[in-house]
């Protein structure tokens, strides 16, 4: 088996569940449609905390309305919270990849962290199998025949290859049988993985505010350039060679291995600008990488 963790997800049909120590992830219900609040996410947020594991939100999505949807879910879980879309029947309502992309636009506007997407197979393909590379978000696959590193329910569908797996609905935890998931890496590449914001170092070693500049083109895509500017404003300008612009993730890292995820911005005519940059004086490098199912990252870029 190769390094992964193990990890569930909660609503409040888990009610009075207790998060257990050693738990390194913790996702729970906070919303649902445009008026529902989990009853019990305030509590499991809470219990995570107390036992020190991270800890996300998910939004269970209906058909229509995706951006009062998306404020209804950012007015309960706010900023600095990573939240992962739950896209399924929910009765009567069958929400599709339009939903997903009209839910994502707003709650980014609003400062909200959406890199994930809950789209199980079988409701995929009761769809009649759309892309999913549409959407541009990270894959939760599930299916439930116990978990296998090499599992079919890793192998890419609607275009997109799952980098999370829900392998369970009945896994043993904490007294009862709930949801469990697996992600194939380390916890600190999953909070990378999700969007979610990690600390910088206490005390980083101090660089010199110089320019930087483009120390390797890790893809080698065309179309891609570095503009002049200085650490505290990084621009990228796209011209025809590359085609659909990607949405982009700025990784910072930092002189004791340290990284923050401090944005994600989408091109603007053309160009791509994250100004000011937090922390700045502070960073060693930023690695830039496209956001969705591909994290390759496009350019390295070293102080």
């Amino acid at each position: 088996m190769s390094d992964a963790i193990f990890f569930p997800d909660v609503s409040d049909y888990q009610r009075g569940l207790v998060i257990q120590p050693n738990t390194v992830f913790v996702w729970a219900k906070a919303t649902e449609g445009t008026t529902v609040v989990d009853t019990a996410y305030q509590n499991f947020k809470t219990q995570a905390a107390s036992v020190g594991a991270k800890f996300g939100a998910y939004h269970v999505l209906h058909a229509g309305n995706g951006s009062a949807q998306a404020d209804h879910a950012f007015a309960v879980v706010g900023s600095g919270v990573p939240l992962f879309v739950d896209v399924e029947q929910v009765g009567t309502s069958y929400p599709t990849t339009v939903d997903v992309e009209a839910f994502t636009a707003r709650y980014r506007a609003l400062g909200g962290i959406c890199e994930v997407m809950y789209y199980p197979k079988w409701y995929w393909t009761n769809q009649g199998s759309p892309s999913l590379s549409v959407t541009g978000l990270k894959l939760i696959a599930s299916g439930y025949a116990g978990y296998s590193d090499t599992a079919a329910n890793w192998d890419a569908y609607g275009g997109v290859t799952p980098f999370q797996w829900q392998f369970s609905d009945n896994f043993a935890y904490g007294g009862m049988l709930i949801d469990f998931n697996a992600y194939k890496g380390t916890l600190a590449e999953y909070l990378v993985a999700i969007g979610a914001t990690s600390s910088a170092p206490t005390n980083p070693t101090p660089v010199e505010d110089d320019d930087m500049t483009a120390a390797s083109n890790a893809q080698g895509v065309a179309g891609l350039s570095w503009s002049t500017g200085t650490k505290h404003a990084l621009q990228l300008v796209a011209d025809g060679a590359l085609g659909a612009l990607p949405t982009v993730r700025a990784v910072f890292v930092y002189d004791n291995a340290g990284a923050e995820v401090v944005s994600l911005s989408t091109w603007v005519n053309g160009r791509l600008l994250l100004d000011p940059i937090p922390n700045y004086l502070d960073a060693s490098g930023v690695i830039l990488e496209a956001q969705g199912g591909d994290t390759t990252p496009y350019f390295a870029f070293a102080s």
